[in-house]
């Protein structure tokens, strides 16, 4: 795609095979230079990119936003370009041009590239980098980047890539889906996956549990990303969705309604119960548009049940070596028990222990409560002179279990 002073969303495609034959400049699956005095302000989201010699090249003040994006193998193998990479910031070859305005990633996944950013210079402009998994350290602006194996299911080889038609390649789909164990899994933005492989249009993240006892609710719709160097001017309300509109379980639509205000629910019925959600993205249309043809859809929330007689409380989370967490000056272990009721619970007389010999190991003190979605945090050490409840002992560094048991257990 070569865009010059055009504005773009570009959603659910796939680039293969775009390579340098030597007249145009640095190749790449989407490029776009200034036009009429113009600049290109463009959201790329949930594409996936193979065997390319770039991804994006973005010039003479564009600023390009990369969200949800798998890249997979940028080579300038089977082409004649200089080098290759992910983002290039100006042509070099055979013309220079000015540099883009910039680049903002983020949820991406990138596997097998040369470099990230090409003729790159920190002074002239800025590329931000946020959560994605890289294939090397990225020493940029941004934060939460890791270097590790997003285990994708399977990366072909380029002589795998030759298809026919577009039916063909959906294939890349299920090759460059999650595995089990991937890091990239509920760790994008708005808690989805990270990569490409995700559905079209925005994402609901804060459904209940399954099974709850609680008649409120409150889901968050995404992704619009801000900063990071986005530029306001040329996207005014963020790169992203930036509104949408709302039901529940098959009701009315909801008055249009910004990206940043989450859906509340109150009073929900005993039963089960859905949202959907239909968003606008950052070029003014929605999601559902009939325009779209087999891309209109409208996104459905995970389906919970309301059961006001229920009531859960759990270990959530156990971290048993503490190097990071520091509490008043210390790193004790933390268990993490979390509460889905409709009330205030009492766990005074509770019991808490790593020995199911002595299940009195911990006991929690008279007037011990968690409130309705508290997540209660207690600390394995015996260091009572820190504020917090204290467990008394510590977890295994080499492994451990944790029981909790209902006071009436014991009675």
């Amino acid at each position: 795609m070569d865009l010059d002073g055009t504005d773009a969303w570009i959603e659910g495609n796939i680039f293969l095979h775009c390579h340098r034959n030597g007249a145009p400049d640095t190749a790449a699956a989407i490029s776009g230079g200034g036009g009429g005095g113009r600049t290109s302000e463009i959201t790329i989201l949930g594409n996936l990119f193979f065997d390319n010699d770039n991804v994006a090249t973005a010039k003479q003040g564009n600023f390009y936003t990369f969200i949800n994006n798998t890249i997979v193998h940028t080579t300038k193998k089977g082409g004649v370009d200089s080098a290759s990479g992910v983002v290039a910031i100006r042509d070099m070859i055979p013309t220079v041009t000015t540099f883009a305005k910039g680049a903002y990633l983020e949820g991406n996944i990138i596997v097998d590239a040369e470099q990230l950013v090409r003729n790159y210079d920190a002074k002239q402009t800025i590329v931000t980098l946020n959560n994605n998994i890289l294939p090397m350290p990225w020493d940029g602006p941004g934060s939460g980047n890791v270097v590790l194996n997003p285990i994708l299911k399977h990366i072909p080889q380029v002589s795998e890539t030759n298809f026919a038609n577009w039916d063909q390649a959906q294939v890349m789909r299920d090759w460059f889906s999650l595995q089990p164990g991937s890091p990239a899994w509920g760790t994008g933005p708005n808690g989805t996956d990270k990569g490409g492989v995700i559905p079209l249009g925005v994402s609901i993240s804060g459904e209940p549990r399954d099974l709850t006892s609680r008649t409120t609710a409150t889901l968050v719709v995404g992704v619009n990303c801000t900063g990071g160097g986005i530029p306001t001017a040329g996207f005014p309300l963020g790169s992203g969705f930036t509104h949408y509109r709302w039901r529940l379980d098959g009701a009315t639509w909801s008055a249009e309604t910004p990206i940043a205000t989450p859906i509340k629910l109150t009073g929900l019925a005993a039963g089960s119960h859905h949202v959907e959600v239909i968003g606008k993205n950052d070029a003014g249309e929605y999601q559902n548009d009939p325009a779209l043809g087999a891309d209109a859809v409208v996104t459905v929330s995970r389906t919970w049940t309301v059961d006001p007689s229920y009531l859960r409380l759990v270990i959530n989370e156990v971290l048993a070596v503490n190097r990071s967490e520091q509490h008043e000056g210390t790193f004790p272990g933390m268990v993490e028990l979390y509460y889905d009721g409709a009330a205030s619970f009492d766990l005074s007389g509770m019991y808490l222990t790593n020995e199911a010999a002595n299940p009195a190991k911990f006991v929690f003190p008279a007037g011990s409560t968690v409130e309705p979605g508290q997540y209660l945090v207690l600390y394995a050490d015996a260091n009572t002179a820190a504020s917090g409840l204290h467990l008394g002992f510590a977890l295994k560094d080499e492994g451990d279990g944790l029981q909790l048991y209902n006071k009436l257990r014991f009675r």
